[in-house]
Formats: C-alpha cells, sequence, structure tokens
C-alpha cells in the first residue's frame, strides 16, 4: 500500500491517430496524417455563401428602413412643421429628404442586385438545377432557379461575372475567395481556371483523405 500506483501514460492525438490506422490494416506514416479542419464534406460543396452576405443585408435593411422612415415624417414636416418656416420652404425640405432616402435605396439596389446570397444545387426532374438567392429592392429574398445549361460567363459587366441566358438576369459570386473556391469550383467550374497537373503533394494527400 506505501508503494506508489503506476499512473497509465496518456495517449496524445498522434499515438491515438497512429493506433487507429494500425488498426485500420494500413498503417501510415505520421508525417501524412494530415489534421487540418479544412477538408469539406460532399455536402457542404453542393451549397455556396456569400462571405459578405450578413453585412450586406444588414446595410440593405439599414438602407430601406431610413427611406420609409422619410417618406413617413415628411407629411409630419410639412403640415406640423416650424410656423415661421414658410409652406414652400418645408414642401421643399420634406421632398429633398425623400428623394435622397429613395435614391440612395435605389443605387445600393443597383449596385448589389446581382450579388448572390446563396446559391444550393438541386435536381428537379432529373435536371441540376442552381437555386440562386438575391434581394429585392425592399431587402426580401428572391429565389431564382438557373440551369447549368443557361450559363454564361461574362467579363464585359461591371458588378456581374455570369448572367443566366434564358432570363437575361446578371449574377455575381466571389472566384477569388480561398475559402469558398472548392464550392464554386464544384457549382460553376466555368467561373474558375482550370486546375493545374503539377498540383502540390498536400493538396493531393488532403483529397485522398476525404474521399477516404
Amino acid at each position: 500500500s506505501l508503494c506508489p500506483r503506476r499512473v497509465p501514460a496518456r495517449r496524445g492525438p498522434m499515438m491515438r491517430c497512429a493506433a487507429f490506422a494500425r488498426v485500420s490494416g494500413r498503417m501510415a506514416p505520421l508525417s501524412r496524417l494530415r489534421f487540418s479542419t479544412k477538408i469539406e464534406k460532399p455536402e457542404e460543396l453542393q451549397v455556396y455563401k456569400a462571405p459578405f452576405g450578413f453585412p450586406y443585408r444588414c446595410l440593405k435593411v439599414f438602407s430601406v428602413s431610413s427611406c420609409l422612415f422619410s417618406i413617413g415624417c415628411a407629411p409630419v414636416l410639412i403640415f406640423m412643421g416650424n410656423d415661421s418656416i414658410p409652406f414652400g420652404a418645408r414642401v421643399g425640405l420634406a421632398m429633398s429628404i425623400v428623394g435622397v432616402g429613395i435614391g440612395t435605396t435605389t443605387v445600393l439596389n443597383w449596385l448589389f442586385k446581382p450579388y448572390v446570397l446563396k446559391m444550393e444545387l438541386s435536381n428537379k426532374d432529373g435536371k441540376e438545377i442552381l437555386e440562386t438567392t438575391t434581394l429585392s429592392f425592399l431587402g426580401r429574398k428572391a429565389i431564382h432557379p438557373v440551369q447549368r445549361e443557361n450559363i454564361e460567363v461574362v467579363s464585359d459587366r461591371l458588378l456581374s461575372n455570369w448572367i443566366d441566358k434564358s432570363t437575361g438576369k446578371d449574377f455575381y459570386v466571389h472566384t477569388n475567395w480561398e475559402e469558398g473556391k472548392e464550392v464554386v469550383r464544384n457549382l460553376l467550374p466555368m467561373l474558375l481556371p482550370p486546375e493545374k497537373d503539377g498540383a502540390s503533394e498536400e493538396t493531393k494527400t488532403e483529397r485522398s483523405y476525404s474521399d477516404d
């Protein structure tokens, strides 16, 4: 009873991973075992989410709210304003405030109308459909079903990089976004240049482990 008890050594992540590989029947070198969280599941490659979707929605809600607020306050400013200010001046001031609110909301909608918040691949009637989500003028979600054969890449437009040929609607998705490049390559491979044959060994190893 006076002898100290022997405490079993705890296995670290490296030892547990090596033991699992040995039991599974294929012992891989520890240098090839990857502990990266960047490997995405196949189902995650079916959904694209814009990196600036949340800030854009907040900006859109603020713009539409300020526009509606200015429209609602215009009659109050005209009919219940200071009597020392001439009626025509009050009307002009109210119309200026309403015009600024509507103008800024219109410009924001024109700039970000093609911006894709979310895009999901679905299968309807044996055809692959890209359910593309954008925001309307009032900030509501608008879903546009797009078939892959109707996608046309454009480079001569300032605020979009592809269009739907069947409707002529413009869209924009991020192609230089490193974290979502594989998602874009899976959904819209025509927007990205083809991968080089001399890919790095690290990329090949990660893909092989994700396939397993």
